[in-house]
């Protein structure tokens, strides 16, 4: 079993994956959702932006064939945590400083060793962004306490 949290303007929801063919069958074969079914209905879902406070390190652009000024993009951050969940942090901002999507500030974490977090976010298109994540201690996601990684 595949256990992803999500975040929902500050609120913790989990939602549990079946991970093996045999958990899918061992349900109601005709009534059990497909993990992409799940993911997909939660991303098709709006959800509000959060607010937070981070220094950016990496800049991601989000662009569209078509802009418009009123145009949302799906944004999602996936990040697999290792054993030390309480050393991690992360953040998303627009380039210019003016608004934050999210921030998980070092220690929020704490409590969810070897758990992947998803965030999911309504972006305007065509957003600069920067996504900072910091590892209090500097040993990183992988590979000595589990391997982590984000997305």
């Amino acid at each position: 079993v595949l256990r992803a949290f999500f975040f929902e303007n500050g609120p913790l929801i989990q939602v549990t994956f079946p991970t093996s063919r045999d958990e899918v069958e061992s349900e109601s074969e005709s009534e059990a959702p497909s993990s992409v079914d799940i993911l997909r209905s939660i991303l098709s879902t709006n959800l509000p932006s959060a607010t937070p406070s981070m220094v950016p390190t990496e800049q991601i652009t989000t662009m569209a064939p078509t802009p418009s000024p009123l145009a949302t993009v799906a944004i999602v951050v996936i990040i697999q945590l290792d054993a030390k969940p309480e050393e991690i942090g992360y953040s998303l901002v627009s380039a210019d400083n003016s608004t934050t999507y999210v921030s998980r500030a070092i220690g929020s974490l704490a409590g969810l060793q070897s758990e992947v977090v998803m965030e999911v976010m309504d972006i305007q298109e065509q957003t600069e962004l920067v996504f900072e994540i910091t590892d209090e201690s500097g040993d990183g996601l992988c590979c000595t306490y589990g391997n982590g990684y984000y997305r």
